[in-house]
């Protein structure tokens, strides 16, 4: 595998990718960070599976399919999926579990998947107020003793989710 999920004990998640395709064997040897978040609590287990059987959905309704020879079931291995799209991507799926008793998941979805769900999670951060007036990008972006950083390639699901508790009227204005 080219990527690995990571958690550090500032409450933070990360996303490293090797660079498989540069030039020489020390850039190779270097791990890239591709998706950073912070969580706000100490992930004490990550393990590769899934929540339920159900088939992945993308937004659109569609299922994701494997490819030829894939096992979605196999918890011990991603899969390279197909969506009816024709997109091609990895089929990760994580679970993490915290001290604190939360599990989260981290998936892969296609980029326009993920577009869609950013530019969600972007206009309810706009349009509704967070707890205390805390913004959701500043309280999501990784910080630890040697740098902070924005949230990057991730999307918080409890913000997305929280659309379908708004009224409709706050719907509209999202």
């Amino acid at each position: 595998e080219d990527r690995c999920v990571a958690a550090e004990d500032d409450g933070n998640l990360f996303i490293v990718k090797r660079q498989t395709d540069a030039e020489s064997a020390e850039e190779r040897c270097r791990l890239e960070w591709e998706g950073v978040y912070h969580l706000g609590d100490f992930v004490n287990t990550i393990r590769r599976g899934k929540l339920n059987s159900q088939p992945l959905l993308n937004v659109n309704g569609t299922e994701v399919r494997p490819m030829d020879g894939a096992n979605t079931m196999d918890t011990e291995s991603s899969a390279v999926v197909e969506s009816t799209d024709g997109a091609q991507l990895p089929q990760a799926r994580v679970l993490f579990g915290t001290v604190h008793g939360s599990i989260g998941t981290i998936i892969s979805i296609s980029k326009s998947d993920f577009d869609l769900f950013k530019a969600l999670e972007s206009s309810i951060d706009h349009c509704v107020r967070g707890i205390g007036g805390l913004k959701h990008d500043d309280y999501r972006a990784f910080q630890n003793e040697r740098c902070v950083t924005v949230q990057r390639n991730t999307i918080d699901g409890d913000i997305v989710e929280s659309f379908l508790d708004l009224s409709s009227g706050d719907k509209v204005d999202v």
